[in-house]
């Protein structure tokens, strides 16, 4: 599914682009006028609606691509046909996972591996179809989207969190592999508001328990995690290697040792 007709190579792949914050992030580059390439698995009408906004925004041209994530391979497959098609992007945002809510008692061994493979070996999959190219070429930038509970862990989330977390050494060795040429850096996210988190946003009780433990006293938008994976993709060239925490100052609350530290107040 192609909006425009392609030309010239200056184009960005956002893996999981079709909702939420890669959707965001795909309209992010089109206002920095790169052309977009979009992945999505089911929601083709999403996928369409995301071209067209970044057609609007200044994306020379744009493209939806269907991607299957639980198959590593064929993801493997589909991205090296893109890359033959249009060359090596100059970057690429892995935004697409799944979330398993599931404590370890409930967690079977299957599930738990399938957790791994949509949301860290087809990444890696995904990465090495584009960062040997991008190295070749000599340039390109990676972003990896983890989260703050891939370091942290939560009780219920055992399969999710540990795929989370492999990103983590996943982003810190690529950095070291593709060195100089391609940079890879990696997101932790916190709690974003996006149609994943719409029945969170709609409990009181739970979401203002969530919001007390965030020091900037609110959710994240969209924009602004995608105004971060920008500044990494085109702009924070002496970066790569990096876990940048996007998350309101959670991660910082949690490290404080005596818990809540006092408000400050005016004399």
């Amino acid at each position: 599914m192609t909006s425009s007709s392609y030309s010239g190579d200056d184009w960005v792949l956002v893996v999981g682009g079709s909702r939420g914050i890669g959707a965001a992030c795909a309209k992010r580059e089109a206002r920095r006028g790169h052309a977009v390439v979009i992945t999505f698995r089911d929601a083709i009408e999403s996928a369409r609606q995301v071209c067209g906004e970044t057609l609007d925004s200044g994306a020379p041209w744009s493209r939806a691509l269907p991607l299957d994530l639980d198959d590593p391979m064929q993801c493997s497959a589909d991205v090296d046909s893109l890359v033959r098609e249009y060359g090596p992007p100059r970057g690429l945002v892995l935004s697409a996972a799944h979330l398993l809510r599931s404590s370890l008692r409930e967690t079977s061994v299957e599930e738990f591996g399938a957790e791994l493979r949509t949301n860290c070996t087809s990444q890696f999959a995904i990465a090495k179809a584009c960062g040997l190219p991008m190295y070749a070429n000599g340039s390109g930038s990676i972003v990896f989207l983890s989260s703050v509970i891939g370091p942290f862990g939560v009780a219920d989330r055992v399969a999710y969190a540990t795929s989370k977390a492999g990103l983590i050494g996943l982003t810190r060795s690529l950095a070291v592999e593709l060195a100089p040429y391609v940079r890879v850096n990696a997101l932790l996210l916190g709690t974003f508001a996006t149609d994943i988190t719409s029945a969170l946003q709609s409990d009181r009780a739970q979401l203002g328990a969530l919001v007390s433990r965030i020091p900037l006293g609110r959710l994240g938008n969209a924009h602004e995690a995608a105004d971060v994976v920008s500044t990494l993709i085109d702009d924070a060239s002496f970066v790569t290697g990096a876990i940048w925490e996007v998350d309101g100052g959670a991660t910082a609350r949690l490290a404080t040792p005596s818990g809540d530290p006092r408000p400050l107040r005016e004399n």
